[in-house]
């Protein structure tokens, strides 16, 4: 005889209605050391296949969401379900950023390595734009709102890194997204203009 539980049964409800994913768990360890290293943001992104025309299709962002590790390097992002119909080819990425550090290459899927940037100024701003860029889940607004703290961290490194309160170069594109994410596009173009034209 088989056995429902309420959790499975409303499990089945929900998938049947839309897609689910997760959850993502795992540990961020220092490179060199394995240590543990607390205060990281793993951002983990579900992406798929949506059909433009019978012979061809686009990749879109299905889900996002963040997750910061605790004293041990650990984290655990909670399975979400999201209704997106027309998707198929659900993939999977993972993006772990914490200031002054870059992600190690190759590393396990539970366990996830980081070391200290020797980056120039203008390369660690690059590799900032390309975390904020992979993070991104356009046409998905509600799932991005997710990201706040991770925007406001990269905002603040880039502060530092210019060694300002703002700089047109390399504090604009972080302000800027900072401020698209808590009042929409609009409202952020307009603030930016408004910046612009006082320099």
């Amino acid at each position: 005889m088989i056995k429902w539980t309420v959790a499975g049964l409303m499990l089945i409800s929900l998938t049947s209605c839309g897609m689910v994913g997760g959850p993502v768990s795992g540990v961020v360890v220092d490179a060199e050391t394995r240590q543990p290293i607390e205060g990281a943001y793993v951002v983990a992104q579900w992406s798929g296949s949506s059909s433009v025309s019978i012979a061809e299709s686009q990749t879109v962002c299905i889900y996002t969401d963040m997750a910061k590790t605790d004293e041990k390097g650990r984290f655990r992002i909670p399975m979400w379900f999201f209704q997106k119909p027309g998707i198929t080819g659900q993939r999977q990425n993972v993006e772990i950023y914490k200031p002054g550090y870059l992600p190690e290459t190759g590393s396990r899927s539970d366990e996830y390595g980081i070391s200290t940037s020797q980056s120039s100024i203008n390369e660690r701003v690059d590799y900032m734009m390309a975390v904020r860029g992979r993070a991104t889940c356009r046409g998905n607004e509600e799932p991005e709102k997710n990201l706040l703290a991770l925007i406001n961290a990269l905002y603040e490194e880039s502060k530092a890194l210019a060694g300002v309160e703002y700089d047109s170069n390399i504090v604009e594109p972080f302000l800027y997204s900072k401020e698209e994410l808590i009042f929409g596009y609009t409202r952020a173009q307009e603030l930016r203009k408004k910046r612009w034209s006082s320099q």
